[in-house]
């Protein structure tokens, strides 16, 4: 995120006027709707992203990591071997070593790379795959509309106004996805998509 804040800051030539209230827009849908660990965790472990040399490993990354592992991973030795396997990957030591190197981190989609590039981390393996897997499109797997959240960002509209369509939204959206809920356990199907198919341990 900070990187696209800095390419609108260059694309503005530095001006702060002009700036400013897109930086503002941003770190509020960021800070309360994006930001997550689970976020963080998938950049962290997603091969295109870290082996890239742009790639920084800040305080928010790494906690944010750290907090997805113990979520996700109850059991400490557990825990303690994926972040060990977490410095092999850093150094990109062992099979890491041929899959940064070639095209194919740029090609295969993160959780295929590390199902062939992780084996000799098997924690981590699991952790990433189960991870970047996840797939990222809750408005439209939703059937969420979008006309409100669009309408919310208008500049025209008081404080007041903005208040009460945020409301809005969030009813209208709960509603949806009760709805979805609703329709896909009549399927006999799990909207919370937390692991992929054949991942969950029984």
């Amino acid at each position: 995120m900070d990187q696209i804040k800095e390419a609108i800051e260059h694309e503005f030539r530095n001006s702060n006027s002009r700036y400013m209230p897109l930086w503002e827009l941003i770190d509020e849908i960021w800070n309360d709707f994006l930001h997550s660990p689970l976020h963080a965790a998938a950049y962290y472990l997603n091969p295109t992203f870290f082996y890239d040399r742009n790639f920084h490993l800040d305080t928010e990354v790494s906690s944010g990591f750290q907090c997805s592992v113990i979520r996700m991973e109850n059991d400490q030795r557990v825990q303690y071997l994926i972040n060990k396997q977490a410095t092999q990957y850093c150094r990109a030591d062992g099979d890491f070593e041929n899959g940064y190197a070639g095209d194919e981190i740029k090609n295969a989609h993160p959780d295929l790379w590390w199902s062939v590039y992780g084996n000799r981390c098997p924690e981590l393996q699991k952790l990433a795959i189960r991870i970047l897997s996840q797939t990222c499109d809750g408005s439209g797997r939703f059937s969420l509309d979008r006309s409100l959240a669009e309408k919310l960002v208008c500049k025209d509209l008081n404080q007041p106004e903005q208040n009460r369509r945020r409301d809005q939204m969030f009813v209208r959206y709960n509603l949806q996805l009760e709805e979805a809920n609703k329709n896909k356990r009549k399927a006999g199907g799990d909207i919370d998509g937390g692991a992929p198919p054949g991942s969950r341990s029984n």
